[in-house]
Parts: C-alpha cells; sequence; structure tokens
C-alpha cells in the first residue's frame, strides 16, 4: 500500500469511529428562568395620594438598613388603584435557586425612593413587611411561575 492509501484509509477510518457521548459539542441548554407572578392588596386605611409610586422588590438577601432589589416592579400613583381593587404585578427573569428570594411591597408616599435612589423605609411608607428583615420569602424553580399575594399591613414610623 501507498503512503496515499494508507492515508485515505486512515482518513475512512477516523470519520466512521463511533461519537463519544462524553464530547464536548459546544452546544449549551438555555436556563430557564423562574417568575413571582402576584398582587398587592391595600390591609390599612389611606388616603389616596397621586404621588404615591409602589415598589415590589425581589431581593436576593436581607439587609436591616436597606432594600437591596435583584428585580423591581414599578407602579406609579398606586394608592388611586389599591383603595379599590388589588395591583397585579409580576416579576420576571429570576434565577432559579434553592435560595428564597426575598419579596417586599413598599407604597411610598412621601418619594424618597424616586428622589434619593435607596430603598429605605420613611416615616408613613405602607409596606408587606413590618421591617427589611422578615420579609415574604419564595423559591423559583427552573420554569416555574410562582403565585403570591402580599398585603399593604405595615405604616413605618
Amino acid at each position: 500500500m501507498s503512503r496515499l492509501e494508507v492515508a485515505a484509509l486512515v482518513m475512512v477510518l477516523v470519520g466512521c469511529a463511533p461519537e463519544d457521548p462524553n464530547a464536548d459539542t459546544g452546544e449549551t441548554e438555555l436556563l430557564e428562568m423562574g417568575v413571582i407572578d402576584g398582587s398587592v392588596l391595600l390591609g390599612v386605611q389611606i388616603f389616596p395620594n397621586e404621588s404615591d409610586a409602589m415598589v415590589i422588590v425581589a431581593a436576593v438577601e436581607e439587609n436591616p438598613d436597606m432594600l437591596l432589589p435583584h428585580r423591581i416592579y414599578h407602579v406609579p400613583r398606586a394608592s388611586e388603584f389599591l383603595v379599590d381593587q388589588p395591583v397585579n404585578f409580576r416579576l420576571d427573569n429570576l434565577f432559579p435557586q434553592s435560595e428564597p428570594y426575598y419579596v417586599m411591597a413598599l407604597l411610598d408616599r412621601d418619594e424618597s425612593i424616586r428622589n434619593t435612589g435607596e430603598y429605605t423605609l420613611t416615616s408613613g411608607d405602607v409596606t408587606s413587611s413590618a421591617a427589611l428583615v422578615g420579609m415574604t420569602e419564595v423559591v423559583v424553580g427552573s420554569d416555574e411561575i410562582v403565585p403570591l399575594t402580599l398585603s399593604l399591613d405595615f405604616i413605618a414610623d
């Protein structure tokens, strides 16, 4: 056999080799993100104020001084709606994880969040948690839609 024939035979045999099931093909699967789909109810009596804005925040950790948002849903002029009906929200593109997200609804009565950019409680704010620790914990799985109802029951001092 000539060298050319051997080279051709080797190329044919290599091309016929079975595929390695553990070989890296370069293809990756997309991670299916999770969703929190919910509503917020008003649990205390307030007088609507057109400057009231509500944020629903999903955080990956609690901080006693300020909310550290991972995802935010914003509702301008929220108190006008809340008096008569719940406000629906959807926090999407949440990474599936075994640790909970910490979720809180906050009705910002004095525009402090908008003015400062800091997610802190100020006097008169209405929240779904008594403090910035002890918020509602929600675990979100891959391609999962988690229902959640929050109630604004606490007025910050």
